[in-house]
């Protein structure tokens, strides 16, 4: 299966892309019948990254109008398991259902098989979770509804996801996935009137999701709080005796950072009067002079004297790699600014393409122009001399 063969690959690549990847609450996504819900900031690396990061196959809902027809349809639907969605909003111009999408969710769940949705219905790139569709719980309600008539007598779990970036779009950039606890539906009445039912698990729902992440109550306040969060967040680690280095903790103090504003700003509105000008300017300042943490000289010395160490001997393999990845790097840099990065840059536009695709563009050039870099330098290697006779 093409998805088995290429998913070791991604995630090689996915790993020489991203600076790190941390994942937080991986053991949650070991239940049988398993929906998962995701926030959908970058709309190829999304689906990615839950790929490899799930041990068991996963199965993804997408727009049917990415699907095509003939060769392209057959793979989407059979070797990369995506289950086409109709989303009627878009106004495509075709009259369908969603009715074989449910029926493949039912006989995937079924199997074990887990199924993910963006109940967003769209990929932007925001940090915050936005308006959700009721998909998912309409798929976990006929799911169940499903399994108990085969004689499963089990529920499907839904799991909320969030994807954490510090910037999708950059390369060497950071991410944390936080894959939390099953939600809990049990004080929810199913045998209410269907779409309040829905309704309600929507809500809950979004609220799962946005305890996963940086979620901002009002868009708003977003670059006052982001700047809060740049200029506190090391130190207040710092001085609780925290690991800068661990993102799940950082995670944490950042969410404790984003109450406190929001309920300041909320309660004591003068409290920020005029302070979110001088802060944002004082952390673009500070960014400008090359620093990237507001501690960056709380190191110990045991961890300079590693890195000293470490940069003494890693020079030559250095050396030897930035000859052997340089030009190919360079080549995929070029590809990518000269010849894509200009259709990213508008939206709804006639040849133009969604930004949200922009990092996952650079990332797959940079992957075809490696595999081929790679694939042929081996070839050279294994015959030097060419095919020459004798």
């Amino acid at each position: 299966m093409i998805y088995d063969i290429l998913k070791p690959l991604v995630s090689i690549s996915l790993r020489a892309y991203f600076k790190r990847i941390d994942v937080r609450g991986q053991e949650h996504l070991d239940y049988k019948h398993l929906l998962l819900v995701s926030n959908h900031p970058s709309a190829m690396f999304d689906p990615l990254l839950m790929a490899v990061t799930s041990k068991k196959p996963l199965h993804f809902i997408a727009g049917i109008e990415w699907f095509g027809e003939g060769l392209k349809k057959w793979l989407f639907t059979k070797h990369f398991n995506m289950i086409p969605v109709y989303r009627p909003w878009l106004k495509t111009g075709k009259n369908q259902d969603n009715k074989d999408m449910f029926r493949e969710c039912y006989l995937s769940l079924e199997r074990g098989d887990s199924v993910i949705i963006y109940p967003e219905a769209e990929s932007i790139t925001v940090s915050w979770i936005r308006e959700l569709k009721t998909g998912a719980a309409r798929i976990k309600l006929g799911a169940d509804q499903h399994l108990k008539e085969q004689g499963i007598d089990e529920e499907v779990k839904i799991v909320p996801v969030g994807l954490n970036y510090s910037n999708p779009h950059r390369f060497q950039s950071g991410l944390l996935i936080n894959i939390g606890e099953p939600i809990d539906f049990n004080d929810i009445d199913k045998d209410g009137e269907p779409k309040e039912v829905a309704r309600k698990m929507t809500e809950r729902i979004k609220q799962s999701m946005e305890d996963q992440v940086l979620h901002i109550e009002q868009a708003e306040h977003n670059p006052l709080i982001k700047a809060a969060m740049k200029l506190l967040t090391d130190t207040i680690m710092s001085e609780i005796g925290l690991n800068r280095r661990d993102h799940g903790q950082a995670f944490i103090v950042r969410k404790e950072i984003i109450r406190s504003m929001e309920i300041t700003k909320r309660e004591n509105p003068e409290a920020v009067s005029g302070l979110e000008d001088r802060l944002i300017k004082y952390v673009d300042q500070f960014e400008a002079l090359g620093f990237r943490r507001f501690n960056p000289f709380e190191t110990e010395t045991s961890t300079r004297l590693l890195l000293i160490v470490g940069a003494i001997i890693g020079a030559p393999f250095f050396a030897l790699s930035m000859v052997v990845n340089g030009l190919p790097f360079l080549i995929a840099r070029a590809a990518f600014m000269k010849l894509l990065l200009s259709k990213v840059t508008q939206e709804h536009k006639q040849g133009q393409i969604n930004p949200a695709f922009a990092g996952s563009l650079a990332f797959s050039t940079g992957l075809a122009i490696f595999v081929f870099w790679d694939s042929s330098s081996f070839q050279a290697c294994l015959c030097p001399g060419g095919s020459h006779g004798r």
